[in-house]
């Protein structure tokens, strides 16, 4: 039961992405948001890089997203790098992964 409901949750995530790049770019905050207050404003701007080269299809097809997604995720990153170094987050988020530069083989 717990597959299905992954799965399920998947799709409601995937719908509300969709939602989201019609309204304007992905951002990691549509994949996973951070509520963190004590975050520096810096920090959560750069999390909150558009993903502009990104849509919903680099994410729902199965495949790898495309080249220019993958330049905008590593451009997003490099932003999280400069401007969340001091930031403690869980070692399984996209925040922390950022940080280390492993957000493209995430994504």
């Amino acid at each position: 039961m717990t597959g299905q409901s992954t799965r399920r949750w998947l799709q409601l995530s995937f719908l509300l992405m969709a939602g989201s790049a019609s309204a304007g770019s992905l951002k990691l905050s549509d994949f996973e948001s951070i509520s963190d207050k004590s975050f520096p404003e810096t920090c959560v701007q750069a999390y909150d890089t558009p993903l502009s080269q990104c849509t919903p299809k680099d994410f729902t097809d199965g495949k790898a997203c495309s080249a220019a997604c993958k330049d905008s995720v590593q451009q997003a990153q490099g932003f999280i790098q400069a401007s969340c170094g001091d930031v403690s987050a869980s070692s399984e988020s996209l925040l922390s992964r950022g940080q280390k530069g492993n957000l493209v083989a995430v994504l």
